[in-house]
């Protein structure tokens, strides 16, 4: 897994960065298996004008070619971050849970189709004998 931070100013880059990725791995660390490409870009967005203009963005591409993207406002930059990891791992949870159910359905409904096919076998050999 590929993880880039994209940091704005070179002066709080690394301690930015350090802060960024052990949220990012708090958040996501029961999905980390899943994802193959993890990018996080930060943006101010008004410059030195102030207010909530701190943009914290999380693309995650999952290894079934499907990707997410969470963005969070702040007027700091390390909220920004919280906002958006807490974003993309409620994605993740909902994708999961969305993914797990079509796999359940189809599951039953194998078991219905495989219990039918067997009970028509054995009623279909007793009445053969």
């Amino acid at each position: 897994m590929i993880t880039r931070v994209f940091p704005v100013t070179k002066r709080s880059k690394s301690q930015l960065e350090e802060n960024l990725e052990r949220k990012i791995q708090f958040a996501l660390d029961r999905f980390w298996p899943m994802i193959q490409r993890l990018e996080v870009h930060m943006k101010d967005v008004n410059g030195p004008r102030g207010g909530e203009d701190k943009l914290c963005t999380i693309r995650a591409r999952l290894l079934t070619r499907r990707t997410l993207v969470a963005c969070a406002r702040s007027d700091d930059w390390l909220d920004a971050a919280t906002g958006a990891s807490r974003k993309i791992q409620q994605l993740m949870a909902r994708f999961l849970a969305k993914r797990r159910s079509t796999r359940r359905k189809k599951m039953r409904s194998f078991a219905r189709d495989v219990e039918a096919n067997s009970i028509e076998a054995n009623s279909a050999a007793k009445v053969a004998l």
